[in-house]
């Protein structure tokens, strides 16, 4: 193997082996992926670091061969989220929005991103839902680069995400997979120059897990601006300069 998705974030967080990861991660990562067994890649054996940090070990599997897989990956991992979906998610914070708001204007101003403030609160505005409560369970970063592949159980997730401005609500993870449906991963790895919407394949996701495509796509927005700071200086000029005509609207 030459590629292990995105399990090569966090530099000392993760340990690959022939045959194994061994990741240290918040306790809640943990929680989750054991939770929801059929919809995570297993766990082999953990260990409590701390009350807030655990480390893991979970078999090495195939990453997804974004040309080759792509597309079948992300409906078959959809599947899988109706899994985790069906489950009852922490209270969501009243004032997620703001929260949201102000990491992502304070992103902007850290790292000198070139994304209008004005589309950063638009697009917040245009996502639901308002309110607080018990929602649902979700993966929070469910795109290609953390679906992984397992001689039986197919297609599964790794390297959930849970955010205090991050509502708990499936069009969140629907949002991640149309990031990857617009080629993230793809200019990532230099095989496409700008941003380019599957639109058959977000129809097909949105059928199949009975959400609202508006919705995920500005979700998708949300999930672009959220990336940039991560990004090399190229491929971030190439995402802010999408972001000034994302043609969502």
């Amino acid at each position: 193997m030459t590629e292990h998705g995105s399990l090569g974030r966090g530099s000392g967080r993760i340990r690959f082996y022939n045959d194994k990861v061994v990741k240290t991660t918040d306790a809640s990562e943990f929680l989750l992926v054991s939770a929801v067994p059929e919809v995570f890649v297993d766990v082999i054996s953990f260990d409590r670091k701390d009350e807030r940090t655990v480390e893991y070990t979970m078999p090495l599997l195939e990453p997804v061969n974004v040309d080759r897989d792509g597309e079948a990956a992300l409906v078959l991992g959809a599947e899988k989220l109706k899994a985790l979906w069906s489950k009852r998610g922490p209270v969501t914070p009243c004032n997620w929005k703001s929260a949201l708001l102000d990491h992502l204007m304070s992103q902007r101003s850290r790292h000198n991103l070139d994304v209008d403030p004005a589309l950063i609160s638009y697009s917040i505005e245009k996502v639901s839902p308002t309110g607080n409560g018990p929602l649902q369970q979700i993966h929070g970063d469910p795109t290609l680069a953390n679906l992984l592949y397992d001689g039986v159980k197919g297609w599964v997730w790794c390297d959930p995400l849970v955010r205090t401005f991050i509502p708990g609500d499936p069009h969140v993870d629907l949002g991640k997979m149309y990031q990857s449906c617009w080629g993230y991963e793809r200019i990532l790895q230099g095989s496409l120059q700008r941003p380019c919407p599957n639109t058959r394949l977000m129809s097909e996701l949105a059928h199949a897990t009975n959400l609202n495509v508006i919705n995920g796509l500005w979700w998708a927005v949300i999930h672009f601006i959220r990336a940039l700071p991560y990004q090399r200086a190229l491929h971030r000029k190439i995402f802010e300069e999408w972001l000034l005509d994302p043609r969502i609207q």
